[in-house]
């Protein structure tokens, strides 16, 4: 199955914040563009459609729109040699600036925000007196406007102008479908010909190429080679791990510019690792062949290698690193179960307070990470059984001001676009998707009620009474891993569906089957695992997708893993990709929520809580 939207969340977020490099500026002298805001239209530029003129600018009168795979635009510059860059434009919506030197190109992406915004890249321009700044598509529509180069010193290197050395690659591997004429070492033989490159066939799934380091090193860029990346766009995710074993973490993704075989330089996030992954999912020919001519890896000085491991409790995981979660469009509940939905209190959830009800901290902000914890026996919410800590959408920001209206069919909820015209511009948005990351540290570990213990809420779509979605993640104290499904309601209010998505065996795949004798899961997702899951409602077509290490869980998957193993029938025994929501939603109006909501209410033991970190959470209509 081809997933329906990209994971753009965080790589593209840190790979703008990266490239925006600390180099002073006091020196800095402007290079000539000609017609960088375009008000001559694309006088100067070299277009490639579908680009075009628009009159959404960020100043003047015009701006430039790309719209699909191919689209482009591009000006030869003359600089001067073995000198540093800096190159920038404002976006709005998505795109990606660039500089191709030397046949490499050097890119940075925007956030996806519809306001505009300041996108910066530095580079070197090495030996060569002329480079190709361009502008270009980056997974959906964007405008460009008020491009701007300066020249901030002079070095020796070449490419980007901090931390790009380039390490030395032992060796490259794949998941063993590969072509037998077109193996690994082909990526990492210095040569970017067709002739000389890795091809394996993805069958519908993603396809693994991993690199390997002679030893751990700080690894800031990767450079990728598309095999007929000049026709052909590729989406891919990048990984990375610490030695040769344990977990992945993903440091970028995107999708390659679609006009280029030379080698395109990928901001990631700095990471320590000796291991690299390249995951192609999909190209836009719809081959399942994935071709990778040459692979490049970019960093600093070696590293040791981290041997000692950290013994990691039920009690306390801890997770680090930086955040950058839009807040302004939530409200929040707490465990006295009250909804904190006016300006005040969205604006505590922008500043980063912290949180709670009677004495507790429930809301917890980490360096823009944000964890919920809620004890077992804390109030629930008029109307719900169980005690939660978490965030619900309010779709109106809260600089709007006036009490958030979540009530009814408003700007402050949305509708699917199987709704009414009327209902449809009465609501915030037509059709919703979620995207986060998240870390489960702590899960109850008994209950009055054996089908409650380790049972926890992670996020969900809610209607006025039903919730079209839940995705739950459930761990028994027994198990080192524990398992996600999610269920559909039916217009009753009662499950009509429950798809298993990772961690479940023919003895544990309902709750009821669990509290006997349940299996340990051998590939579901440990407290303190990273992983990320995707909800996309549109029209009555509902799909939700997991990553954990690196693979790919799609809705397909699910269905199928779902009727071949699980003694709970699918009510939609006919869906094969997505889930058919019931009508019901039709007339129904939609919000999402994102956060902990604790499916126990009586468990005494320690741990007598659960807790859950969240990195990423990304809503768009």
């Amino acid at each position: 199955m081809q997933l329906k939207t990209q994971l753009k969340y965080t790589a593209a977020i840190v790979a703008a914040v990266l490239s925006m490099s600390t180099i002073s500026l006091a020196n800095a002298a402007s290079v000539s563009i000609s017609n960088p805001g375009f008000e001559s239209s694309f006088d100067n530029w070299e277009d490639t459609e579908p680009s075009a003129i628009s009159s959404d600018e960020y100043t003047g009168s015009k701006a430039a729109k790309i719209t699909g795979s191919s689209g482009k635009f591009q000006q030869d510059i003359t600089v001067d040699t073995n000198t540093d860059y800096q190159l920038t434009a404002y976006i709005s919506g998505h795109g990606k600036i660039g500089a191709t030197i030397d046949d490499t190109s050097y890119t940075s992406s925007s956030s996806g925000n519809d306001d505009y915004e300041l996108v910066t890249l530095s580079f070197n321009s090495g030996s060569k007196t002329s480079v190709t700044i361009f502008g270009s598509y980056d997974g959906d529509e964007g405008r460009f406007d008020d491009f701007a180069l300066e020249s901030t010193g002079t070095s020796t290197s070449s490419g980007t102008s901090s931390n790009s050395d380039e390490l030395e690659i032992d060796n490259a591997f794949d998941d063993g479908t590969s072509h037998s004429n077109y193996p690994p070492e082909n990526a990492i033989d210095e040569s970017t010909a067709w002739t000389s490159r890795w091809a394996a066939e993805a069958g519908g799934d993603a396809v693994n190429l991993t690199m390997q380091l002679k030893e751990n090193s700080d690894v800031t860029k990767v450079g990728i080679a598309w095999g007929q990346g000049e026709s052909r766009t590729h989406t891919f995710e990048i990984y990375a791990r610490s030695g040769t074993s344990g977990s992945w973490t993903k440091v970028f993704d995107d999708v390659s510019s679609g006009s280029s075989t030379d080698l395109e330089v990928y901001d990631v996030t700095d990471i320590s690792a000796q291991q690299i992954r390249v995951k192609a999912q999909q190209n836009s020919a719809g081959s399942d062949w994935m071709n990778i001519t040459e692979v490049k890896i970019y960093g600093g000085d070696a590293v040791e290698s981290e041997e000692t491991e950290e013994e990691v409790t039920e009690e306390e995981v801890v997770s680090t690193g930086s955040c950058n979660i839009d807040m302004s469009i939530w409200g929040y509940t707490t465990g006295d179960g009250t909804s904190m939905n006016d300006v005040d209190d969205i604006q505590d959830l922008v500043d980063n307070k912290t949180l709670g009800s009677n004495g507790e901290e429930e809301i917890i902000f980490n360096n823009g990470c944000v964890t919920f914890t809620v004890a077992n026996d804390a109030a629930s919410s008029g109307g719900s059984t169980y005690p939660r800590s978490e965030l619900r959408e309010l779709m109106a920001r809260y600089t709007d001001g006036g009490d958030a209206n979540v009530k009814g069919i408003t700007k402050n909820n949305w509708v699917t676009s199987e709704a009414s015209s009327s209902n449809q511009s009465d609501a915030g948005g037509v059709d919703g998707n979620l995207k986060a990351t998240l870390i489960v540290n702590t899960v109850s570990v008994d209950a009055t009620s054996e089908d409650q213990i380790g049972r926890i809420i992670v996020g969900q779509i809610h209607g006025e009474d039903h919730e079209p979605v839940k995705i739950y993640y459930r761990k028994l104290p027994e198990h080192d891993k524990g398992s996600v499904f999610f269920t559909v309601d039916d217009s009753s209010g009662d499950p009509g569906d429950r798809i298993n998505i990772i961690g479940f065996t023919d003895k544990n795949d309902t709750d009821e089957d669990a509290s006997g004798d349940p299996v340990e899961p051998s590939n579901g997702i440990a407290l303190g695992d990273e992983w990320s899951y995707e909800i996309d409602l549109s029209g009555d077509q509902l799909q939700v997708t997991v990553w954990l290490d690196g693979y790919t869980y799609t809705t397909e998957d699910s269905i199928t893993y779902t009727k071949t193993r699980s003694k709970q029938l699918i009510r939609n025994s006919s869906d094969t990709s997505a889930i058919t929501i019931d009508d019901f939603y039709a007339s129904d109006y939609m919000y999402f929520k994102a956060g902990l909501y604790n499916q126990n209410k009586t468990g005494t033991d320690s741990p007598d809580y659960a807790s859950v970190t969240f990195k990423v959470i990304d809503v768009d209509h």
